[in-house]
């Protein structure tokens, strides 16, 4: 179950932005409000051509991340939009666009930013309360997947999916009993035969299944 308004919106002659009726406004009055959301389309669709169409589920991602940190209302997407849209330039990997987008949203949090297009000046829509409050939750994360993508690069590509199941929740299945037995034998094998081809085997790691 869920509500919806159907509010009117006109287009402004010769620009891509429209006026939009805030119907929540006092006393129940309208206000309208400019939006430029023709051209935070465009911007938004021009990255993810750049980002070789994995940015908007990159944003997805992130999205899930702050939803399940419990900061879905404190900080609303075109947020978390908009930190993904500093952070992520060109094509990425899953796992470094995530933790690059944390690492952004840490950074801007409590100085000002702006939407993808440069223009409406978002940061000032949070109460500086609520601001102050999420801070460490929204640095916390940032650490927490800069550890992941650490242990995952020395090869510990089980305690990173760990990490990774925590902060994504039941949207990125944990490490089974199967792939740590299976993390244990391949580091056997690698140190018994440390520069031979067994040791360079392009088999996938564990934790890269989940990601896909």
């Amino acid at each position: 179950d869920f509500d919806f308004d159907a509010v009117p919106a006109f287009t402004t002659d010769g620009t891509n932005l429209i006026e939009i009726a805030n119907t929540e406004a006092d006393a129940g009055e309208y206000v309208w409000k400019t939006s430029n959301t023709y051209d935070l389309i465009a911007v938004v669709s021009a990255r993810n051509i750049e980002c070789g169409g994995r940015f908007v589920h990159q944003v997805r991602m992130a999205k899930q991340v702050f939803h399940e940190a419990g900061l879905s209302d404190s900080l609303p997407g075109l947020h978390i939009e908009s930190f993904t849209y500093e952070a992520v330039t060109s094509v990425m990997d899953h796992a470094a666009a995530v933790a690059a987008t944390l690492a952004k949203a840490a950074e801007l949090l409590g100085n000002p930013y702006t939407d993808p297009t440069g223009v409406d000046p978002i940061s000032d829509r949070i109460d500086v309360g609520i601001v102050a409050a999420i801070q460490p939750v929204v640095a916390n994360l940032a650490v927490r997947a800069a550890e992941a993508l650490e242990l995952a690069a020395g090869g510990d590509e089980i305690a990173a999916a760990w990490i990774w199941a925590d902060l994504f929740g039941d949207f990125f299945p944990a490490p089974t009993d199967a792939d740590v037995k299976e993390a244990d034998q391949r580091r056997i094998v690698e140190k018994l035969y440390a520069g031979g081809t067994l040791a360079t085997t392009n088999r996938p790691a564990p934790s890269s299944r989940p990601w896909r």
